[in-house]
């Protein structure tokens, strides 16, 4: 797997098995198809380094995260964006609940948690 200028960060891999999704130190989300080893997707709109990727555990969405304190939703069968949430930290991991309604997030330094019920609002839980 080729084209990215920058260190890989994180790997996804689609809850079908057919998509392979890189977050990389060169701002780009770049999704493969694993049946034909080609690119099909370029998800391009952080300003930093991507840090973390994840897919929705029905394949829906991809999410993405960056040094840029944006979180991205991304719809991986046009590689449209969805929706940005700014965040006013940086997030390093991400997560979906089963029923893909509340993304989890944790944001660096302070140790916390971030349930976002998605498109609606946001709660946060000190660990």
């Amino acid at each position: 797997m080729e084209g990215h200028t920058g260190p890989v960060w994180a790997v996804a891999l689609s809850p079908d098995g057919s998509l392979l999704a890189f977050a990389s130190g060169d701002k780009i989300v770049r999704l493969w198809d694993l049946t034909t080893s080609q690119e099909v997707q370029t998800l391009q709109g952080h300003t930093s380094f991507v840090r973390a990727v994840v897919f929705s555990h029905d394949g829906s969405l991809l999410t993405s995260t960056s040094g840029d304190k944006t979180v991205r939703l991304w719809n991986p069968a046009d590689g449209k964006e969805i929706q940005k949430l700014k965040i006013l930290q940086e997030v390093r991991n991400i997560g979906w609940t089963m029923d893909n309604k509340i993304l989890l997030t944790d944001r660096a330094p302070r140790n916390c948690v971030t349930a976002v019920v998605l498109f609606r609002q946001c709660m946060t839980f000190m660990r």
